[in-house]
Formats: structure tokens, C-alpha cells, sequence
């Protein structure tokens, strides 16, 4: 089944589930604050971590508005710290600000799609590169508006 439509929390959060084990290379996600996909429970931090810990891999999260997630997911913090050289963490520009929906882009061939932040609906395409294409497309856009980093280590003396 290589897309189907999803119609809740919980079958997002399953979807999520399913698809952060096959990446291989990389995992994109765009966000407005990531709680469209929390990534902060130690299930998903793990498979992060492994998903790190491989060579050539890449993590990239864009986000609308990084504050809650720097403050309220003190493990993904730590993840960024740890894997800094393949953990890119940026803030999309007011630009973009607009923008409702979520992704995961997880390599070239799988993608999470959350049509809209506020409503539980969403799509999610399994092993079809083709179908995948226009969000990564979409995704490389939203970097090149102009994003900055997010600065995850504490500041001050």
C-alpha cells in the first residue's frame, strides 16, 4: 500500500512510527513546532539516535517557531548536541510563516504529510519516490527561502 490517507492522531503517530526505521539516509521534517510530530518520547529518540549513529546520514528540522521544542524536549536537545555534524536544526523565516501544513521526508521514498497542523489529516506514501518528489521539491524551497540555525547549546556564562 504505497499511499493511504490518514484520519487521526493516533494513525499519525503510528505512521510516524512505521516510517522513521526505514530511513537510510535521511529524515527531513518541516514543522511549526513540532507537535505535529513529536519526536521527544524515548521510542523515537532512540531510533533517531540510530538512525544517527550510521554513517552518511542526515537529520534536517525546520521549524516555524523552535522555541517550545528548545525548551520542552530536552532529549532532542541532547541529540542535536551529540550529532551536531549531521543534525541540521533552523528556523524557517517569517517569510514562510503562512504555511500550515507538516512533513517528514524520509529519504527519497517515504513521506509523512500533515495537510493541515490544526486538523488530524494526513497522507502517508510508502516506497514510491515518485509520489515523494514534489514534497521533497517543496521542502528544498523552504530552505531556500533563507532559513537560520537554531542554536542548541546554552548561552550565556
Amino acid at each position: 500500500m504505497p499511499e493511504r490517507l490518514l484520519t487521526s492522531r493516533t494513525e499519525l503517530d503510528a505512521a510516524l512510527l512505521q516510517l522513521l526505521p526505514l530511513a537510510q539516509q535521511s529524515i527531513r521534517i518541516f514543522d511549526g513546532d513540532l507537535s505535529s510530530f513529536p519526536l521527544e518520547s524515548p521510542e523515537r529518540i532512540a531510533l533517531l539516535q540510530e538512525f544517527l549513529r550510521r554513517p552518511n546520514t542526515r537529520l534536517t528540522l525546520v521549524l516555524q517557531h523552535p522555541g517550545p521544542s528548545q525548551t520542552g524536549c530536552p532529549r532532542l536537545v541532547q541529540l542535536a548536541r551529540q550529532h551536531g555534524h549531521t543534525f541540521t536544526w533552523l528556523q524557517a523565516p517569517e517569510s514562510l510563516a503562512n504555511l500550515q501544513d507538516a512533513m517528514v521526508l524520509i529519504d527519497a521514498e517515504h513521506a509523512l504529510l500533515r495537510f493541515h497542523r490544526e486538523q488530524p489529516r494526513g497522507k502517508c506514501i510508502e516506497a514510491d519516490a515518485r509520489a515523494c518528489h514534489p514534497y521533497a521539491k517543496r521542502f528544498e524551497s523552504i530552505l531556500a527561502e533563507g532559513c537560520s540555525a537554531v542554536a542548541h547549546t546554552p548561552l550565556g556564562l
